[in-house]
């Protein structure tokens, strides 16, 4: 998940010394995760530049699937996010090259948008939100912190959605690639902003300033 790792890169730049990570410096492990998450899609903006879509699909496959490799090395196993974002393009990428349909490849982003936010709905009648599952280890900030910053993002992620579908359905598949590479950089800009929810939820004693976590759960 594209947001997952601006925050953990700026997680990593900016935390202060005297916080338990005593890290102030861009970390090796950061900069490959940057690269199994980033290298395809930066690779198929590039490629969408130069060649066909069919082509530009084909640089995609290619990148995704050393990204996947990247990633299982460095981590001995697969993280759920880059194996089910991975195998999402893998399959939608060979519909797409193998029958010619680039309907395929471009719904893929409208299912992972439309099923994130999904989840973040479900996570609303259980005891944590999903972005507190994955995030708490990072960020101390309060229930209500949580559940406003869950709303924030369905809302993203669901409107996501939608503008996809109505690019895949009204322009075409060369247009497609350009406002693949701007829509994550404003869900890039719009991840960095949280930081300001963060920074007003925080939980004194367990957090920094920015809500980044100091202190390990009990």
């Amino acid at each position: 998940m594209v947001y997952q790792k601006l925050i953990y890169v700026v997680f990593s730049v900016i935390i202060t010394r005297n916080s338990c990570y005593h890290s102030a410096i861009m970390t090796p492990g950061a900069l490959i995760q940057i690269f199994y998450e980033f290298a395809p899609v930066v690779a198929f903006f590039v490629a969408g530049q130069l060649l066909s879509f069919s082509g530009a699909v084909v640089v995609l496959l290619i990148t995704t699937i050393i990204s996947i490799v990247v990633a299982l090395l460095y981590h001995r196993h697969l993280p759920v996010t880059p194996l089910a974002s991975g195998a999402l393009v893998l399959v939608t990428a060979s519909i797409t090259l193998f029958f010619d349909t680039p309907d395929a490849i471009i719904l893929a982003d409208t299912i992972y948008f439309w099923g994130l936010a999904a989840a973040i709905v479900v996570g609303f009648w259980r005891k944590k939100h999903l972005l507190e599952h994955m995030f708490d280890k990072t960020f101390a900030i309060t229930h209500q912190g949580w559940r406003v910053l869950s709303i924030r993002w369905f809302i993203v992620l669901f409107l996501a959605g939608v503008a996809n579908e109505y690019v895949r359905i009204f322009f075409t598949p060369e247009f497609w690639i350009d406002y693949r590479f701007t829509k994550i950089l404003i869900i890039a800009v719009f991840s960095f902003y949280q930081f300001t929810l963060a920074r007003k939820y925080r939980i004194e004693g367990e957090a920094n300033a920015w809500g980044l976590r100091i202190k390990a759960r009990d």
